[in-house]
């Protein structure tokens, strides 16, 4: 490895993560499309679901989804080594009804390569030396 390269690497990973917000369009998922009344599977309640969609290229692929106890802050790791948050919205029933403040922000210290295979792009992820 050359120093010109590992000395851009170290002030690539050593520079702020900034989050950028970004624009997330949110569409309504219903349960069952036969039926969209349905909001009950035996004893579970459906609260609603979103599809999200979004014009920056870096969105996408999102996937350890962690929602905060009291539901109102979605933090995910996307396939392009972004962390992607939000605020998620609910009706005054308690539905889930909307998303807001979506951020992407780079994650730091884990290098990403893409690695395609038919139909998909597997994160590959390796922990860099602190």
């Amino acid at each position: 490895m050359s120093f010109k390269f590992a000395a851009g690497l170290l002030i690539l990973l050593a520079g702020p993560a900034t989050a950028d917000e970004i624009p997330v369009r949110a569409f309504h998922v219903v349960l069952s499309h036969d039926d969209p009344k349905i909001d009950r599977v035996d004893a579970l309640k459906f609260r609603g679901g979103l599809d999200l969609r979004s014009s920056d290229p870096r969105f996408g692929g999102l996937s350890g989804l962690n929602i905060s106890a009291d539901g109102h802050r979605l933090t995910a790791v996307g396939d392009r080594g972004i962390w992607f948050t939000a605020n998620l919205e609910y009706d005054p029933e308690g539905r889930l009804n909307g998303i807001s403040a979506t951020r992407l922000r780079p994650m730091r210290g884990v290098a990403w390569t893409e690695r395609r295979f038919p139909n998909q792009i597997s994160p590959i992820r390796n922990r860099l030396p602190d």
